[in-house]
């Protein structure tokens, strides 16, 4: 199983030094660009900046690409 993760629970887990359990629970785990971005900002903890610099072969880092279809207007 392959999960997208968002920021956030990333960020917390890290934290936690609790990250392995999304290893363990779903063996890879893809982040767009932009949360890869988001952990290494200034505001970031120094601890989170420390894993995501050293990413573990199991986080992949992708560039996100959104196609959008031809007749969807904003509300």
């Amino acid at each position: 199983m392959i999960v997208i993760a968002d920021t956030t629970p990333l960020h917390y887990l890290v934290l936690l030094n609790h990250a392995d359990i999304l290893r363990e629970l779903y063996g890879r785990v893809i982040i767009p660009e932009a949360v890869f971005g988001e952990l290494q900002v200034d505001r970031t903890p120094a601890t989170v900046k420390q894993w995501i610099a050293s990413c573990p072969d199991w986080l992949e880092v992708r560039r996100a690409s959104v196609a959008l279809s031809r007749g969807i207007r904003n509300p």
